[in-house]
């Protein structure tokens, strides 16, 4: 198979890994809220939650190599990368959601009834009714409505998430590529005579 078309059909797989992902977290999370008191739960839930989505991506990143017939220097070097890019897509999530929360949260919206990490709760920017301002006021009471900045709008709130998130995947995927091709040549020079 051509690279191009590997790198394309294990592209399809991640994506598919995490949309399946969602519904793991969903049926976890359902799971926890039925066995786990809710005292105990509120305390744990998001850093819990984040280990099992983490695991249950890597493994199903992970199955398509494992399957895989060829054993050896192949399969290595496809889970480095692999490895590789999950790190790196991690880091970039956590940076979206610090510059999300920090330039754009209370900048261009404002939800009365917010709860923080926006960028990691896509959609759950405005509730319900909200108003067109000129200036964002933040710390007003939850009896008033959501408001976001004039010329902005849900659609293109959702528009700049998709972009944050098109440029992480990118961003991740050409470091993690770049990363293991450096290496591979750096390993040819010094097996060449």
């Amino acid at each position: 198979m051509k690279t191009v078309a590997k790198i394309i059909a294990y592209c399809i797989w991640f994506g598919f890994a995490l949309w399946l992902s969602f519904w793991f977290s969903m049926f976890a999370s359902w799971i926890a809220w039925k066995l786990v008191p809710a005292k105990i739960w509120d305390h744990i839930e998001l850093p819990i939650m984040w280990i099992l989505w983490a695991g249950f991506v890597c493994l199903l990143a992970l199955l398509p190599i494992l399957w895989m017939r060829k054993r050896g220097v192949e399969i290595v070097q496809m889970m480095v990368r692999n490895v590789i890019f999950i790190v790196l897509l991690l880091g970039s999530t956590i940076f979206c959601t610090f510059v999300w929360d920090k330039f754009i949260a209370d900048k261009l919206y404002n939800c009365t009834d917010e709860v923080g990490l926006d960028f990691l709760q896509p959609g759950n920017w405005i509730h319900g009714n909200y108003i067109t301002v000129s200036q964002i006021v933040t710390g007003r009471s939850m009896s008033e409505p959501d408001t976001i900045k004039q010329g902005w709008s849900i659609p293109k709130l959702w528009l700049l998430w998709l972009a944050f998130v098109f440029v992480s995947v990118a961003v991740s995927a050409s470091l993690s590529f770049l990363t293991f091709r450096s290496r591979k040549s750096k390993i040819a020079q010094t097996i060449s005579p």
